[in-house]
């Protein structure tokens, strides 16, 4: 990381200071790397896209890892004790315990692919900061 030998003092409105702590929180950057990449960035809605598809990929795959600890637990239930009126329901479950870990698969692939993706903005705006 290139030396940082100038500062840069500017005013801002007490709402625009908050403002620029909590976008620069939300990137995971600190308030100096966040000024730097929006400076030198036309694309931020494009970084910010990627922060809420994360997020919303994170909440989606709470839901299902919630959803596949219920229906294991139901189908550990039926497999225990047996239940005959029932057993017809077995296969069900086991399909749809299946289904959800598919999902889950996939939005833990997602999720990867959108990390991968902040993590490469993140460093080509630190590549632009050296020069």
């Amino acid at each position: 990381m290139a030396y940082k030998e100038s500062q840069l003092n500017i005013r801002v409105t007490q709402g625009d200071k908050q403002k620029i702590k909590w976008q620069a929180k939300k990137l995971k950057m600190n308030q100096s790397e966040y000024l730097r990449f929006a400076s030198d960035s036309l694309d931020l809605k494009n970084a910010y896209a990627l922060v809420e598809i994360s997020e919303t990929l994170a909440l989606m795959h709470k839901e299902l890892v919630r959803q596949g600890v219920n229906l294991n637990q139901i189908a550990h239930l039926y497999n225990t004790y047996g239940v005959e009126r029932d057993a017809h329901l077995i296969p069900l479950l086991k399909r749809s315990i299946e289904q959800t870990q598919d999902s889950k698969d996939q939005i833990d692939g997602a999720a990867i692919i959108v990390k991968e993706a902040l993590a490469q903005r993140k460093a080509h705006a630190s590549k632009r900061e050296l020069r």
